[in-house]
């Protein structure tokens, strides 16, 4: 597979993929945390 990088639309400066790797990491930090089964 092949990952194209595009230029963020709001910020030309910032990568596409560097801005939804924040988005996730901003959810993944808010999701609840589970010990055990």
């Amino acid at each position: 597979a092949v990952t194209r990088n595009f230029p963020f639309p709001k910020n030309p400066k910032t990568s596409y993929i560097a801005a939804l790797s924040a988005v996730r990491t901003l959810k993944r930090i808010r999701e609840r945390i589970v010990v055990g089964t």
